[in-house]
């Protein structure tokens, strides 16, 4: 995350560490911690990503949880009030893969594309710029393997390789060949298939 850390271990253990001024390290106060706590005692995880000030975890049954920093709703629980604790987003909907920054974005099983947070630059890809505090479905009918987070902006591979992206775009993180900010999902670079992705700050 911005200021803090999280990892699983080979047990499938929880543990996070840094700065907790959000609860973002989900132990349910606000206290910063200089080595790794265990999270959620009892779970087993299987994936974990670190938002800007807000955490987003997988476990082994392919529950999706989340806390900390909620302002843009991105913890995802239907409101913007910050999280100390793991709440579970979309209950009953099984996942595959998280990332988030300010806002968040999820693969479910079945392979459909779920968004939700700060929405300013279109980043969510449902072609607004209204923040969503639950997520809500991307580009439906096309399934995707591959999701991350860019700060203002998302790329998502679909599971035929093709490249996406949406939000903002003022140097061109796009990669569309244009400097405008895109509210929907645009593809990128059409005709080249893709295996991997990783969206930076700008």
């Amino acid at each position: 995350g911005y200021y803090h850390s999280l990892a699983i271990d080979e047990a499938g253990n929880l543990w996070a560490c840094g700065y907790n001024g959000s609860g973002q390290l989900g132990n349910g106060t606000t206290a910063s911690k200089g080595t790794p706590i265990q999270i959620k005692s009892g779970t087993k995880f299987k994936t974990v990503a670190g938002g800007d000030a807000h955490s987003l975890a997988i476990d082994e049954l392919g529950n999706l949880w989340a806390w900390g920093w909620n302002k843009y709703g991105q913890v995802g629980d239907g409101t913007t009030t910050s999280k100390s604790i793991p709440v579970q987003i979309k209950s009953g909907t099984k996942f595959k893969c998280v990332t988030g920054t300010n806002h968040s974005l999820a693969i479910d099983e079945s392979g459909n594309l779920w968004a939700w947070g700060n929405n300013g630059n279109g980043q969510i890809g449902d072609g607004t710029k209204t923040t969503k505090s639950s997520p809500v479905q991307i580009k439906t009918g096309t399934m995707f393997k591959a999701v991350s987070a860019g700060y203002w902006h998302s790329l998502a591979i679909d599971e035929s390789g093709n490249l996406w992206g949406s939000g903002y775009n003022e140097v061109g993180q796009l990669g569309d060949g244009s400097t405008t900010d895109k509210w929907a999902m645009v593809q990128i670079k059409a005709g080249t298939k893709f295996k991997a992705i990783s969206a930076g700050y700008a």
